[in-house]
């Protein structure tokens, strides 16, 4: 009776492990000489997978499993969307935190983020110095992944909230992060060599979020998303506002860019409203109609730092005399 059971036990710990269900752990070592050494490397084994999958994402192993062929090199068109995550002031943070410090905080930041992103369908793409990139809808496919990579930027943002009550006690800082969301086609899966393969997504749509990332700066705002983000999920989804139409670095057409608020308080919602009237009258070289607008969302919240930008562009779009040319289409090099 010892004798069967532990073979048993041994298969079903093998079958786990098929399944990647490495939160199970091994049952007691078999008594059989021969069962005892496999059972050793069946060991060895789970903790090398168990540690394998903290290195690369899980969803690609399973992918590998499922599909029973050995991984080789190949890239793929696919409609997927894809985040950038970057944390602000990072270099000025680096100056000022005592290295352990600062590396103890931002391990914290990267698993609670990546927590967040993973569980909503996400595949965390690479870590880029203190830069999450995350794809939604590849390997496995995600429904609607734009408006589901748009949660999980909003919940992001919404936790980061709380976790810098935390932080702030405990290492006297707090993170703030700068997000942006594209989706199109890009060509994904292996690249590299045949000795190491990354699994990742190329190709212009991808540039164009981390650009999207990066136009945060240039606004003061949290997180930016695409006219394809946008209009991929239903009107009033999320309380947003048209930012610009911007043309960025690289790109010879220009795209509309949105912000998205994490969250709908009245206040915030009559700033987007005035902003986006100050915006269309602005786009019609109503100027003085425009200043109005704006004006009215600044009386609100004179910190909006979109609404301050935007009253700077028509003071001196308004000022100028050389209008032939005129667009308000914005040119960002960043």
């Amino acid at each position: 009776m010892v004798h069967n059971k532990a073979p048993l036990s041994l298969t079903v710990d093998l079958q786990k492990m098929a399944q990647l269900d490495l939160e199970h752990d091994p049952q007691s070592t078999p008594r059989l000489f021969e069962v005892n050494k496999l059972y050793k490397s069946f060991v060895s084994l789970f903790v090398a997978l168990r540690s394998f999958k903290k290195f690369v994402p899980i969803q690609i192993i399973a992918n590998i499993i499922n599909n029973g062929k050995e991984a080789i090199l190949e890239l793929k068109s696919t409609n997927v969307t894809i985040i950038f995550q970057d944390i602000e002031s990072f270099t000025s943070l680096s100056e000022e935190m005592d290295p352990l410090q600062l590396a103890l905080l931002t391990g914290e930041y990267m698993e609670v983020m990546t927590e967040i992103l993973c569980s909503q369908g996400g595949t965390i793409d690479k870590y880029i110095g203190d830069c999450i990139m995350t794809l939604f809808n590849v390997p496995t496919e995600v429904a609607d992944h734009a408006l589901a990579a748009t949660k999980a930027a909003i919940s992001c943002l919404q936790v980061l909230q709380e976790k810098n009550k935390k932080w702030k006690h405990q290492y006297g800082k707090e993170l703030n992060c700068r997000i942006g969301i594209h989706t199109g086609e890009a060509l994904v899966g292996n690249m590299g060599s045949v000795h190491r393969m990354n699994y990742t997504a190329i190709g212009d749509n991808v540039n164009v979020a981390a650009r999207l990332e990066g136009i945060n700066k240039h606004y003061g705002t949290r997180l930016i998303v695409s006219k394809a983000v946008f209009s991929s999920f239903p009107k009033d989804t999320f309380l947003a506002r048209k930012l610009s139409k911007v043309r960025v670095s690289g790109k010879q057409t220009a795209t509309a860019i949105y912000e998205i608020s994490p969250e709908f308080e009245v206040n915030t919602v009559e700033v987007f409203n005035f902003y986006e009237g100050g915006l269309k009258a602005f786009k019609r070289r109503d100027f003085s109609v425009a200043q109005e607008w704006i004006q009215k969302g600044l009386n609100i919240d004179p910190t909006d730092q979109p609404s301050i930008r935007l009253l700077q562009r028509i003071n001196d779009t308004a000022a100028s005399t050389l209008l032939g040319d005129w667009s308000y289409i914005e040119d960002l090099t960043k």
